[in-house]
């Protein structure tokens, strides 16, 4: 993806500099971070995330998004919590995530079959 089209995304999300040069330093933020912490883990000699310190599996297991997450939680009537690990395991909290199967965004929605439930 581009950096001109990931401007709007920084929008979107309030990120306060949608500059290319900005753009470019948060693209892929959430993903390395997640990265990073269970590297981390990995080599802290923990045997999983669960034994190593509380502030690692935070950082290993992020909740980002924690308003919309709540807020669209509440009106589908889901768990924010199983949300919160559907859209860790479908896009890592990228918002411009999107698959060969054409689907897209935080939860890897694809748009076909999203429609037909959205009628039932």
């Amino acid at each position: 993806m581009s950096l001109s089209r990931c401007a709007p995304i920084m929008r979107a999300i309030r990120w306060p500099c949608t500059s290319s040069r900005c753009t470019s330093a948060i693209i892929g933020l959430y993903r390395s971070s997640i990265a990073a912490a269970d590297a981390v883990v990995r080599l802290s000699g923990a045997p999983n995330v669960f034994a190593a310190p509380a502030f690692l599996g935070k950082l290993v297991y992020p909740i980002y998004y924690p308003d919309l997450i709540a807020q669209q939680s509440s009106e589908f009537a889901l768990d924010p919590l199983l949300v919160a690990g559907l859209i860790r395991q479908e896009s890592l909290y990228e918002s411009f995530a999107a698959s060969g199967a054409s689907a897209y965004g935080l939860m890897q929605v694809i748009r076909r079959p999203a429609r037909r439930s959205s009628t039932r």
